[in-house]
């Protein structure tokens, strides 16, 4: 039950994973140097250039431009982890490239032609080697195409553009002939080879000028990308002239592309609805780290505030004030009491004369 239970949770993330897609086709301007590694003889005798320090170049550097297309899937955050800190950050993506082929010349592979039986001279033959217009030649007709998953680290983006670096892992799958005066000494067919790229990518939103129409969810990108060092060599061995192995050949290319990038959804949501979720989220989560940690509760609105913002902002001073003037009324009580009681009499004396006026005025009546 757990196993369906994980399988069928599994397919649920590789069904929103691939639920876009993005088209891209352009200009491609790409070119391969076939080398062998030095030995350390080599390195320590040789007079190669400082550029061919640890390898030897035996191809002619070209350039070849062609139009490609690609079929990606769109980037998407790493599964179980989405934008949880510096994961933000974090995209991958699966990309399947179109078919490439090239047509030159190798130098000087696997020697440069001079035939000898002594070691010591073919070990001198190995150390300097002939000037590339006086050495052996061969043609030789490289194809491959790549499918690879890339790991962009960091991964910047906004509403209208993107920018990434980018770590590609994958397979190649290559076919590979030489030939020498119109006698084919070698091929390969449909051989598998791990390759490590690394990539910078920018893009462009070209769909915020036409939001309606073919052109919406479109971009305009520009990659540029090379082979990392660490690759493995190509299946191909030729004795040399003196009847012993040659050296293991390696391949390495280099392109950058220009073109436009179309995502298409392949789901009943349209891009619009999976990009406008997709901003909600990242909003959501923006606001939700930019909002500070609050530790006490909100007042409610409906209460009075002024109150309680007085009471809160009591300080021991003005307690001490409110409990003198508190104290300060029964004080003025107690003063104000004996003013009462002169004032009662004052009254009674004054009310005194009156009744003795009163009185006399009654005797001057009544003399008897």
């Amino acid at each position: 039950m757990l196993a369906l239970l994980f399988f069928v949770s599994g397919c649920q993330t590789i069904e929103e994973y691939f639920s876009t897609i993005n088209l891209a086709g352009g200009l491609d301007s790409s070119s391969v140097t076939f080398y062998t590694r030095k030995s350390q003889l080599e390195r320590l005798y040789g007079n190669d250039s400082a550029a061919e320090v640890s390898r030897r170049n035996h191809s002619e550097s070209t350039t070849i431009e062609r139009p490609f297309y690609a079929i990606s899937s769109a980037p998407n955050p790493l599964p179980f982890f989405e934008d949880e800190g510096f994961f933000r950050y974090m995209r991958t993506s699966v990309t399947f490239n179109s078919p490439r082929t090239y047509r030159g010349t190798l130098i000087n592979y696997p020697d440069d032609g001079r035939v000898t039986a002594d070691p010591r001279l073919s070990l001198f033959y190995q150390l300097y080697p002939l000037p590339d217009l006086l050495g052996r030649r061969m043609e030789f007709i490289y194809e491959e195409y790549r499918a690879y998953m890339t790991l962009y680290f960091p991964y910047y983006s906004a509403e209208n553009w993107y920018f990434a670096f980018g770590q590609s892992y994958g397979q190649s799958r290559y076919n590979f002939d030489l030939l020498e005066q119109n006698f084919r000494l070698a091929s390969v067919v449909r051989q598998w080879t791990p390759v490590y790229m690394v990539s910078l990518n920018y893009g462009y939103r070209l769909g915020r000028f036409f939001p309606k129409g073919l052109l919406s969810n479109t971009y305009i990108f520009l990659e540029i990308s090379g082979d990392a060092r660490n690759i493995h060599p190509i299946n191909v061995n030729i004795p040399r002239s003196d009847g012993l192995p040659s050296k293991r050949l390696y391949a390495s290319m280099n392109y950058a592309r220009i073109g436009i990038r179309k995502t298409i959804s392949l789901t009943e949501r349209s891009v619009s609805d999976v990009e406008s979720e997709q901003e909600r989220r990242e909003r959501d989560e923006r606001q939700r780290r930019e909002e500070p940690e609050r530790t006490l509760p909100e007042p409610n609105p409906e209460l009075p505030d002024k109150n309680q913002k007085q009471e809160n902002n009591i300080s021991p001073d003005s307690t001490e004030k409110e409990k003198a003037s508190k104290n300060e009324p029964s004080r003025d009580s107690t003063r104000q009491a004996p003013d009462s009681q002169d004032s009662g009499n004052s009254r009674q004396r004054d009310r005194e004369p009156e009744e003795d006026s009163n009185d006399s005025s009654s005797d001057s009546y009544f003399p008897y």
